[in-house]
């Protein structure tokens, strides 16, 4: 639902992108969850299949995007960027600090509207 196909650009990453999003679809609820865990992320009781899909697309179409739309996604976000931008000089980089920034947002954002004072 909604790849955003244009903005990645490269039709090789599309298609990589969606044959990703085709398979997560097709996962059961406890490989999506072992999924998650694999990340580095803390094992969560029972956490909604809906959210962890949302996720998992999200960190494809991040891991997809050129570094300037990385960029709006972090200013559509309020994640200052800047920081990142100075300090990484080649595009890959760039494109993996800014990607970075927008996952480590979305992990605090989701644990703090279930309480937890993640940023603390």
């Amino acid at each position: 639902k909604g790849y955003q196909a244009r903005r990645v650009g490269d039709p090789y990453m599309v298609m990589r992108t969606a044959d990703s999003m085709e398979r997560m679809a097709k996962l059961d609820d406890e490989a999506l969850l072992r999924w998650y865990e694999d990340l580095g992320y803390p094992p969560e009781e029972d956490p909604p299949r809906a959210e962890l899909e949302a996720f998992f697309a999200a960190i494809a179409l991040w891991s997809s995007l050129p570094a300037q739309e990385l960029r709006r996604e972090c200013e559509a976000a309020g994640i200052p960027a800047d920081d990142v931008a100075q300090v990484e000089r080649d595009e890959e980089s760039l494109e993996a600090g800014l990607g970075g920034l927008l996952i480590y947002e979305n992990r605090m954002a989701a644990w703090e509207a279930k309480g937890f004072e993640a940023r603390r």
